[in-house]
């Protein structure tokens, strides 16, 4: 059963389904495994920032929207938030 939050840097805990996003993941047959269904949740608030991805036999989270960067290759993200008066 589900007992904590997909992304592997949270923790936390799986209280109620009302509360972040479960997903269902499809996983085809490997080798001598047949196919499966498994569920995995994620908190409300990573829910707002990450989906659940099946890709080369994983599962992994990954980021709903694109980063804006400064134009820069390798260089880490830039994000400036300004208040509007």
């Amino acid at each position: 059963m589900l007992s904590k939050c997909a992304h592997p840097t949270c923790f936390a805990q799986f209280r109620y389904f009302r509360q972040g996003k479960v997903y269902r993941v499809f996983m085809p047959a490997l080798g001598e495994r047949s196919s499966r269904t498994e569920y995995f949740w994620l908190c409300s608030n990573c829910a707002q920032m990450f989906k659940i991805v099946f890709e080369q036999g994983a599962v992994t989270t990954q980021p709903l929207y694109l980063q804006l960067t400064d134009g820069l290759p390798g260089q880490p993200s830039v994000i400036e938030i300004r208040k509007v008066a």
